[in-house]
């Protein structure tokens, strides 16, 4: 997991020292800006990406500033916004703050600026996305009863991953596994007797 983890982290962080010799710090400047995060709305908060040049000019003509493009250097082009993206992600957060996250989702269209609502934990069991799509649904649970699961988050052309069975029981499928592997049932029974293996029962349910 550990290693895993350090590409994506290092991806973009080992910036300047990816060089042999290194050209510069650690930290991706527009990362780490202490205004690249979650944005306030009116009602609520949006998490947007606004980082190419078509991706710019929409955003200030959408917010009656598209002077700025020509007006302002720290617009210029990448190398110009990278030096001050600090300040131009605090004018994004100003902006945003007038109008509520509905309106943005509006003016602000998908296919130009990543844009999407920010989630609490309770706000995302009800998203409508998740909701079209079937993601979450109630099971019944041999043990527990009822309970919420979540999909399988990929589509596939053929076999269809499905979660079939709930989570096993400590040694539910001990029997299973040993006859899958071929062996006897007699010597199923004798690594049972002579507690080699461990058959686990599952416990019943209380009556609600």
């Amino acid at each position: 997991m550990f290693e895993t983890m350090v590409p994506y982290v290092l991806g973009d962080h080992l910036y300047g020292r990816t060089f042999v010799p290194g050209q510069g710090a650690f930290g991706y400047p527009r990362l780490m800006a202490k205004n690249r995060r979650p944005y306030k709305t009116k009602d609520g908060y949006v998490c947007c990406l606004i980082y190419t040049d078509r991706q710019w000019r929409t955003f200030l003509e959408a917010v009656g500033k598209g002077d700025l493009l020509k007006s302002d250097p720290r617009f210029a082009d990448i190398r110009n916004r990278t030096a001050h993206i600090d300040e131009l992600y605090q004018l994004v957060s100003e902006e945003l703050e007038r109008r509520t996250t509905r309106e943005w989702l509006k003016l602000l269209p998908e296919s130009e600026i990543p844009i999407f609502p920010m989630h609490t934990l309770e706000s995302l069991l009800e998203d409508e996305h998740l909701a079209a799509t079937g993601f979450f649904r109630q099971v019944e649970h041999p043990i527990v009863g009822t309970i919420l699961e979540t999909a399988v988050p990929s589509e596939w052309s053929g076999t269809v991953p499905l979660n079939r069975h709930p989570a096993a029981a400590l040694g539910e499928h001990t029997l299973d596994v040993l006859r899958e592997a071929g062996l006897a049932e007699r010597w199923i029974n004798q690594l049972v007797a002579d507690k080699v293996v461990f058959q686990g029962q599952l416990p019943q349910r209380q009556a609600s």
